[in-house]
């Protein structure tokens, strides 16, 4: 599976979509769609994965996805025989669980980024906003209202604003932790790495259940597939290699995703 690269790690920040259609973008990413040339049995797979109860919601969805730029067609062609093609716009937004190599590989500058706030208990609203965004941005808690990141800083401060947080209430430091706390014993304690373990050694029993010989199989194989990989993505914050913790199997799980993808795809 030759996957393009995103230029953005952020997860659909500006174009609000479905979620299925969500689904359905990033399924096109990972099978490489655009480069068939055959419809056979396409669409019944790609209606399967999102969860569309009808054929005619399903074409809905396809063609919003059209109108807000994220994917295109030859709509020239019968509609059985349209083949999705993700634009820049959309390839431009894939999330980071999809291309997860390029957190990894990124260089660390050795520097920890960290949030700390005071939000007033009665303020309840702002602070599942607050608690929303650093689950999206992978943040780790690290202690009270003491969150890490050693991703650089991107102007954070404009984008609680954006959400209705008092930038007032959150302070932004970046520098190296003193005393005898290092760098994998932040990582062991802010993120739940057991927890992730378990999810997946789970996975990977997962993947070596599936051998699909029909199109209806290969449906329900990719639906649980992709369960199953969300579930361990929310959970892992796609550190930089050298902060991985010595139980990290997030990139053999990588690595096993690409090989049953490539074998699945070849079954269209």
């Amino acid at each position: 599976m030759n996957l393009r690269k995103p230029h953005s790690m952020r997860i659909f920040p500006t174009v609000k979509i479905h979620r299925k259609s969500k689904d359905l973008i990033e399924f096109i990413f990972l099978m490489g769609i655009d480069s068939l040339t055959s419809t056979t049995s396409l669409h019944k797979l790609l209606r399967s994965y999102g969860g569309w109860e009808t054929e005619s919601s399903y074409w809905r969805q396809l063609q919003s996805l059209r109108e807000k730029d994220l994917v295109e067609y030859d709509n020239s062609r019968p509609k059985c025989d349209w083949i999705p093609q993700l634009t820049q716009s959309a390839q431009n937004v894939i999330p980071q669980s999809l291309d997860p190599e390029s957190a990894w590989n990124r260089q660390w500058d050795k520097q920890w980024r960290s949030i700390t706030f005071d939000i007033p208990a009665n303020e309840k609203s702002e602070r599942k906003r607050l608690d929303r965004w650093l689950d999206e941005n992978r943040f780790g808690h690290l202690q009270g209202s003491l969150w890490v990141s050693p991703r650089s800083y991107t102007d954070w401060t404009t984008d609680l604003s954006n959400l209705n947080i008092d930038p007032k209430s959150v302070i932004f430091m970046e520098g190296r932790p003193l005393g005898q706390l290092d760098d994998q014993a932040i990582v062991t304690r802010s993120w739940p790495f057991e927890k992730l373990a378990l999810l997946h050694d789970e996975y990977l029993r997962l993947l070596e259940k599936q051998t699909p010989q029909s199109i209806d199989q290969l449906c329900t194989s990719f639906r649980q597939e992709a369960h199953m990989w969300r579930a361990c993505c929310d959970k892992d914050p796609f550190l930089p290699n050298e902060l991985h913790p010595p139980n990290y199997k997030g990139t053999l799980c990588w690595e096993h995703r690409k090989a049953a993808y490539k074998h699945w795809s070849s079954l269209l």
